[in-house]
């Protein structure tokens, strides 16, 4: 059995760095029930599916670097650079630190703040933009 670590890295492969929407992955590792509060701003898995369409529109290429992962139980936490290439030309660097909860290797709640580190403050929204 994969360990959410594990999930959590894949996920972020063929959802995030994907540049091509698949409804199906997002619901193979995420619930229908699932809830993220992220930024002051509340997404059900509906909203977070146009989230990911949203980046999808604007990002070229996206790539991580996991600086801390902590799996305590069915909680994950996260402390990750975005490294953002836009389709415009523009480059984005994006602090992202969240808790991720899990049941039955998807991911159900997520509460995450997401900081720009560097780039146009037009796309600071991106880590919630629907």
């Amino acid at each position: 059995m994969k360990t959410n670590k594990a999930i959590f890295k894949e996920l972020f492969r063929e959802i995030f760095a994907n540049p091509v929407y698949n409804e199906s992955a997002i619901s193979q590792y995420f619930t229908l029930e699932y809830r993220q509060e992220v930024d002051g701003k509340v997404l059900n898995y509906e909203q977070f599916c146009k989230h990911i369409i949203a980046q999808q529109e604007v990002v070229a290429s996206m790539t991580f670097e996991f600086q801390t992962l902590v799996e305590e139980g069915n909680i994950l936490f996260s402390n990750h650079i975005a490294t953002v290439k836009m389709k415009s030309g523009e480059n984005l660097e994006m602090r992202v630190i969240g808790e991720f909860h899990f049941v039955n290797g998807k991911i159900n709640y997520c509460n995450e703040l997401t900081h720009m580190i560097s780039g146009d403050s037009s796309n600071k929204d991106l880590g919630s933009r629907h």
